[in-house]
């Protein structure tokens, strides 16, 4: 069992914990997930992104959707659960050059370790962060470190610019489809295929930038 030793509410429905395994915050690599399981007989087994990994431990981020996700939801520091990994198959990470990578609500916890390793190899890491209000603005703070370039956009206008589509505040000299590569992150709502796609065309990127190789899941 893995021992919780963080935990934070960072929305109405979003949660962040911190937790005890050493084997797999060695080993992971970013886009990797792990399987969650409660401590109860017959527990339901629930993926979720390795949002980050540290100090023997790994982040986790998730949005209370259904009974399993409430019931983690309400452990607290100190509680065990069982997490199994890394799994998957890690994102393809290399010198890209320019790099915009967008997320979307929670979408921004398979997002994150994506543009943590892009930029420690020397990429310049364009960051869009957007939500319907501020609230829903996850992580802003821990994005600057990692990005040379941060907008904030929300629909309502709480927060940063008040714009529904990204792509239209995107600073032109990113719109180099030889030198600009992209990564979305977010809920399926927020970040669809064909949000995506119509993202790489107002960036005047081609769709096979904004494919699903550097689409990133809910988390």
């Amino acid at each position: 069992m893995n021992k919780i030793i963080f935990k934070e509410q960072l929305s109405k429905d979003v949660f962040c914990l911190k937790v005890q395994a050493k084997e797999i915050a060695k080993n992971r690599k970013a886009g990797q997930f792990v399987i969650v399981m409660l401590n109860e007989n017959l527990a339901e087994r629930i993926p979720l992104t390795i949002a980050d990994a540290e100090n023997e431990t790994i982040t986790l981020i998730f949005q209370v959707v259904g009974a399993t996700t409430f019931k983690l939801s309400k452990l607290n520091v100190g509680d065990e659960i069982s997490v199994v990994g890394p799994l998957g198959t890690p994102t393809h990470i290399e010198k890209f050059g320019k790099v915009v990578c967008v997320g979307g609500g929670v979408g921004v916890a398979p997002l994150f370790p994506i543009c943590k390793e892009i930029y420690k190899i020397g990429n310049e890491v364009n960051v869009i962060l957007g939500a319907r209000t501020k609230e829903l603005i996850l992580w802003e703070e821990r994005f600057k470190d990692i990005s040379h370039n941060l907008i904030v956009c929300t629909d309502d206008g709480s927060a940063g610019k008040n714009n529904g589509t990204a792509a239209i505040i995107v600073p032109r000299g990113l719109r180099d489809p030889k030198q600009t590569h992209g990564s979305c992150g977010g809920t399926e709502k927020r970040i669809s295929a064909g949000y995506i796609k119509k993202l790489g065309k107002s960036l005047l990127l081609p769709w096979k930038k904004f494919s699903d190789q550097y689409r990133t899941g809910r988390g």
